[in-house]
């Protein structure tokens, strides 16, 4: 992780991934909003504010027993197992050494304090040109609003001083929880722009006769009497009946949590960290300012544009009227962010010491996908040296923006960073939107920030399914070389959305994912090579392959499961191993020969159902994230194939459940053999007289007539009767008879083998006939494998075949059908036929 810094109101991260190890520093208390003047440093423990304390395996009473006769009392917060204790400043600091000794706690750190710095020096009404979307140093905004201009699919997250919601260029980018509409609202309200979801735009929409299909008695009305449906109607109380029902006026405040967060009831449109209340008014400005740079409204003829003109901004108000904060309260905000859909994140404010509470929670939103804009600080401050906070966090998610003037220069004020501050972005005399419906220009690393911002969630209007690597790449590898910000940040350049909402810089390689193979990788995995933990290794000659960071384990060398990888060139046996850590390790795969591969990962959650993991790929070279994949519910067992080349890494992390894990690494698809396989047949049912077995067959607890060139012997296989009697079609009819049926199978609960060996030299047509008879939930897979050098010549996967199905090949020499059950009650075969 990055060594800690300050977390200001222009908060800086590095985003092409700079190293971590060069984020030095000293600590330093205190989060707020950063301007032009940063505010003096608060003392490293800052009075007030209480200590955070991380449970382990300690529960909340055995804490609250412990410290009852200490003058001091324990609550909860917002972030899962961190509990504050509050009390007198003296009483706090002499008790946080013996708390860091004692067993079953995790960390504990004293709360940060933050505070806002900006104030702004033209609050008007004004129509100043906006150079950081068009000037000559701006961000390209025209050219990518030809791409895009937004969408309410996307969620930005503005961490600050709250928002104006009522601000007649923001209210219609206003978020709005849908989960927390009182369902006797709901159900009378119109998607009217058909995107999946309520917004300020559906409440405000107006028919061509002046009138609005989603306002009115059950629905919403104009409460404040601004002339519009804006945060402050939806915020005021509903009217209730005698018996406690809707009585189809007033608000949507009902004092019900309809999302089932209890923690945040009639969070309609965000929350108030500072008050724990659901009003994130701003009663400071900077806020509103942020949100107006991220998505003023657009093309609505009215005072600014956003870098988007169409968004759902979330406002989330953690600094006081004052600009004063914790970090306590960033990192709750944070995880309700995370929680409730947001994919990016503006986080224009700075302070602290780098402490965990912030720091983990930047991780947990990283695992929902959060991109984490942060303002690199105001204090003209080199911070490879100087550690800033939170934009000095080690996280890979985090972006971290230094502020330009219009004339491209690295802003006075600005901290910049070689390896610790991405890149710069308009951050000088910015014109954006002010509480009670005003405008004013305010600079700062803050006002850079909400412009990357933006430009992400421009991205994810486009590229709804990207990753935050791939975002964050996207955007650092498309800036414009910039001679002021050459050598003092990560990127030398300046934020361009027009080139990064242009084409991808890389396409993803990633091909896929397979769930179905399970362990048979033999012949659809692999075929220029593998390294199983614990297991083989042959590798191709193009590779080279080392680990760093992780452990080897087996969970088991006999098990008969599926899951578990075969062993190569058997046909029986398997192996449930793997590397593994409980934070993250890395496979290094160094591809030589200049070409591109398949190369694929098995991830098995082989023993529980709760694993969740991240895989990144990275250039070795550069550290630049090429790809990210998360994974979860994988205990069935998972391939994820990239085609490659070059030297790259494999980054595997925890994201939840007992450590990462991998189980193979394979090179190549399937064996480039052709194929024996002839084709399928499902019409023919039970009558395989006069279609198969011209030459010979075999059929379970039935008549058996092999053909001189053909010997044949299952094993592992047990014998079942499902019935003798029947007339059913499916059933196979008796050799030799018109109307008798039998209705027979060899099967296993995991898998069984039939060693077919054609001892005439030819080539001949062999089928096997699959009946799911008593149930349609069968799934099975078969293999012909080369008997004697286990080479898989072909897969089949075989579902819905209870109505019959024959599988026929053309084979020749000595071979096996290995058939496993892949879902269902167990694996069958109910005959065999040559010819």
């Amino acid at each position: 992780m990055r060594l800690p810094r300050w977390l200001a109101s222009d908060c800086r991260r590095t985003s092409l991934r700079r190293a971590a190890s060069a984020r030095r520093g000293r600590r330093r208390d205190g989060l707020g909003v950063e301007g032009l003047e940063r505010r003096a440093l608060l003392a490293a423990a800052a009075p007030g504010l209480p200590l955070l304390v991380k449970l382990d395996t300690l529960s909340p009473a055995s804490l609250t027993a412990w410290l009852a006769d200490k003058g001091v009392s324990v609550s909860a917060t917002d972030l899962p197992q961190v509990m504050a204790v509050s009390g007198p400043d003296a009483s706090l600091t002499g008790m946080a050494p013996w708390l860091r000794g004692a067993p079953g706690l995790g960390y504990v750190e004293r709360s940060s304090a933050m505070s806002v710095d900006q104030v702004p020096n033209d609050p008007s009404y004004a129509s100043n040109s906006l150079w950081g979307l068009n000037g000559a140093y701006g961000i390209g905004a025209p050219a990518a609003w030809n791409v895009t201009t937004g969408s309410t699919a996307v969620v930005v997250a503005d961490i600050d001083t709250g928002a104006d919601y009522n601000h007649p260029d923001l209210y219609q980018n206003i978020w709005i929880n849908n989960a927390e509409i009182p369902a006797s609202r709901l159900k009378n309200l119109k998607d009217e722009d058909g995107d999946g979801r309520i917004t300020f735009y559906d409440l405000n929409y107006a028919t061509p006769d002046g009138s609005h299909p989603n306002q009115g008695a059950g629905k919403i009305t104009d409460i404040n009497g601004d002339g519009r449906i804006d945060g402050a109607d939806l915020l005021a109380p509903m009217k209730k009946n005698a018996d406690g029902t809707d009585a189809g006026s007033g608000g949507w405040a009902d004092g019900i949590s309809q999302d089932g967060d209890t923690s945040h009831v009639d969070d309609l449109i965000g929350w108030n960290f500072v008050t724990d209340t659901n009003d994130p008014f701003d009663d400071n400005g900077h806020g509103t300012h942020t949100a107006g740079t991220i998505g003023a409204i657009g093309n609505n003829g009215t005072g600014v544009t956003g870098v988007n003109w169409n968004v759902q901004v979330m406002p989330l108000k953690f600094l006081d009227s004052s600009g004063n904060g914790s970090d306590l309260a960033a990192a709750e905000a944070l995880r309700y962010a995370a929680d409730h859909g947001a994919r990016v994140s503006n986080n224009s404010y700075g302070g602290g010491d780098g402490g965990s509470t912030l720091g983990d929670t930047i991780t947990y939103a990283a695992g929902k996908g959060d991109v984490f804009v942060a303002a690199a600080g105001n204090s003209g401050a080199n911070t490879d040296s100087t550690a800033n906070y939170p934009s000095g966090y080690a996280n890979d998610n985090i972006i971290a923006v230094a502020a330009i003037d219009s004339s491209g220069a690295r802003a006075g004020f600005s901290n910049y960073g070689a390896t610790t501050v991405d890149l710069g972005a308009p951050g000088v005399n910015i014109l954006s939107t002010y509480p009670k419906s005003r405008y004013a220009t305010m600079s700062g690393t803050s006002m850079a920030t909400p412009h990357v911002t933006g430009t992400v969630a421009l991205l994810l209007a486009v590229h709804p399914g990207w990753t935050y690597s791939q975002l964050i790449h996207q955007v650092l590898s498309t800036a414009t070389p910039d001679a002021s910000l050459a050598g003092k940040t990560v990127t030398g350049g300046i934020l361009n959305a027009s080139a990064a909402l242009g084409a991808p810089t890389t396409t993803s390689p990633f091909v896929g994912a397979n769930t179905t193979a399970r362990g048979n990788w033999q012949g659809a995995f692999g075929a220029d090579g593998y390294s199983i933990p614990r297991g083989a290794s042959a590798l191709p000659s193009y590779a080279a392959v080392s680990t760093s960071g992780a452990s080897l384990y087996t969970w088991s060398t006999t098990t008969t499961d599926a899951r578990a990888l075969s062993v190569p060139g058997s046909t029986s046996a398997r192996l449930a191993t793997c590397w593994y850590s409980p934070t993250s390790f890395t496979i290094d795969v160094n591809l030589t020969d200049g070409q591109a591969h398949k190369v694929s990962l098995y991830l098995l959650d082989w023993d529980s159902t709760s694993r969740s993991e991240q895989v990144q790929v990275v250039d070795a070279s550069t550290g630049v994230a090429l790809d990210a994949r998360s994974a979860s519910s994988f205990n069935g067992g998972t391939y994820l194939t990239w085609n490659l080349s070059g030297h790259v890494k494999f980054v595997v992390s925890r994201s939840a459940g007992a450590n990462a894990v991998v189980s193979g690494l394979f090179f190549g698809g399937a064996p480039a053999t052709s194929s024996p396989f002839v084709g399928a047949n499902t019409t023919a049912k039970g009558n395989w007289q006069g279609a198969f077995g011209a030459d010979g067959y075999s059929i379970p607890r039935g008549a058996s007539a092999l053909p001189s060139y053909a010997a044949v012997s299952p094993s592992g296989a047990s014998l079942y009767t499902w019935s003798t009697t029947t007339t059913d079609a499916r059933a196979l009819s008796v050799p030799g008879s018109t109307s008798a049926r039998l209705a027979t199978c060899w099967y296993s609960p995991t898998s069984f083998t039939i060693d077919v060996n054609l001892t005439d030299g030819q080539a001949h047509k062999v089928s096997l006939y699959l009946l799911d008879w008593d149930s349609t939930s069968r799934s099975e897979q078969v293999q012909v494998v080369d008997a004697s050098t286990g080479a898989v010549l072909d897969t089949r996967s075989a579902s819905s075949f209870n109505g019959g199905t024959y599988l026929t090949w053309s084979l020749s020499g000595h071979v096996k059908f290995v058939v496993s059950r892949t879902g269902g009650d167990n694996a069958v075969v109910s005959g065999l036929f040559f010819g």
